[in-house]
């Protein structure tokens, strides 16, 4: 099991994105929508070329719907947002201009996930590769089974998703971390 363990994780923190892409398991995207969005350039790349996962199982965490119409059509917070999808009960939406992604509470309060869409690409598929694993070493832990391995590999996650967006790793709360540490 650790082996297995530790070759997924490895894979999930390392590989190249496109070898994480699961064309079977990509949301729809209105390309011709997103393309018009008003967010940076290497944002619309990262949604058109990479697309994201349209859920991550096994616990669903999130679904992604990105919205289909051009103009930003989630007015929350006094600011326009894109949905992208949610996390939970939770709005994922895309800041109008900056591109920043930020995961909405249930009264409205903008937290944020990803300090571009570029980064939560990334980070979403990396998370989609490595939260099967993730989810079974937790269950083996909760079974008793009480080591520094599960730890580990949270921490070489975590890791990895600080360096892909040190900007988001710096804020407080870093939800990447807090989604790592409750799988």
């Amino acid at each position: 099991m650790r082996e297995s363990a530790d070759r997924e994780v490895t894979k999930a923190r390392e590989a190249p994105l496109w070898n994480l892409v699961d064309p079977g398991g990509i949301a729809e995207v209105g390309h011709e929508a997103v393309s018009q969005w008003r967010v940076p350039e290497a944002d619309i790349a990262a949604l058109l070329e990479s697309g994201l996962p349209e859920k991550v199982t096994p616990r669903g965490y999130f679904f992604h719907a990105p919205q289909s119409g051009a103009a930003p059509g989630v007015p929350i917070s006094g600011g326009d947002y894109y949905g992208i999808g949610f996390f939970g009960r939770n709005r994922i939406a895309v800041e109008s201009g900056s591109g920043v992604v930020y995961r909405f509470t249930s009264e409205g309060v903008g937290l944020l996930l990803n300090s571009s869409v570029c980064r939560y690409v990334e980070c979403v598929w990396r998370w989609r590769e490595v939260v099967p694993v993730m989810v079974g070493l937790a269950n083996r832990v909760r079974g008793g089974g009480q080591d520094g391995f599960f730890e580990e590999k949270i921490r070489e996650m975590v890791g990895c998703m600080s360096g892909t967006d040190p900007v988001a790793a710096n804020s407080d709360p870093f939800l990447w971390k807090n989604i790592v540490f409750d799988s």
